[in-house]
């Protein structure tokens, strides 16, 4: 659907985004979110275990699915636990000569 890669991640309550880079902007910013939060749906209902672990350096690892990336922040133990969350909005800037986006979301 797009190519992208999650750099950043802001998740306090009230305050929810994360920080996308992607290879090309999408030409329709609502339907972008729409298919994201399409995406989202679907992955809370296959109800994804949430795990995590230390690698012998002490940093910390979580696991969703078969999906792991370094994070030191709380979690949940299932995507299920995640129902209702939904992108609101996105916003698209060059960075770097890259194109970033950041979506804020609320759960």
């Amino acid at each position: 659907m797009y190519s992208a890669k999650a750099n950043h991640g802001h998740h306090f309550p009230g305050e929810e985004y994360i920080k996308v880079e992607f290879r090309t902007q999408p030409n329709d910013q609502q339907q972008f979110c729409n298919d994201i939060n399409n995406c989202i749906t679907q992955l809370i209902q296959d109800d994804l275990p949430v795990s995590f672990f230390a690698n012998n350096h002490g940093i910390r690892h979580i696991q969703i699915g078969s999906s792991a990336r370094m994070c030191g922040g709380t979690h949940v133990s299932s995507t299920r636990e995640l129902v209702g969350c939904q992108v609101t909005k996105a916003k698209f800037s060059l960075k770097n000569g890259k194109i970033e986006a950041t979506i804020f979301y609320s759960c």
